[in-house]
C-alpha cells in the first residue's frame, strides 16, 4: 500500500542527557550505551526552554567544565560542531514541531 503509518502531530517529550557520575571539564561524552551519560525524559516544552542536550546528541561531544553526577547536560556545557547535520536537523525539529505540553517546570523529571 505504501502509506505512511502516522506522523507526529505535536512534540510532547524528549529524552535528556544526564550525568552518570562527576564529570571533568575536556572529558568527552560517549552517548548513549557509555559510560558518561544516561536519558531522563523531560517534557518538550521544559527540554527545549532549557536547551538541553538530547541523548541522541550526546555522543563525540566535549564538556567546558566539570559537572556532577546527575547533572542535566546543556548546550552552554559543552563544545560541539554547531554546523553538523545532526545539530542542524534539531534545530529546524525545534522550530516547526508545535510543543503541546506547556509546563515550566524547568529540568522536571
Amino acid at each position: 500500500m505504501n502509506l505512511p503509518t502516522g506522523a507526529p502531530r505535536a512534540w510532547n517529550g524528549d529524552v535528556v542527557a544526564v550525568t552518570k557520575r562527576d564529570l571533568d571539564g575536556g572529558e568527552p561524552l560517549d552517548g548513549e550505551g557509555g559510560y558518561t551519560v544516561w536519558g531522563r525524559l523531560m517534557t518538550a516544552s521544559d527540554s527545549r526552554d532549557a536547551d538541553a542536550v538530547p541523548i541522541g546528541l550526546a555522543h563525540g561531544i566535549t564538556l567546558k567544565h566539570p559537572l556532577p553526577k546527575d547533572a542535566v547536560i546543556y548546550w552552554s556545557d559543552v563544545e560541539a560542531s554547531l554546523d553538523s547535520v545532526a545539530y542542524r536537523t534539531r534545530r529546524e525539529m525545534e522550530a516547526s514541531i508545535p510543543i503541546s505540553n506547556t509546563s515550566s517546570a524547568r529540568g522536571a523529571a
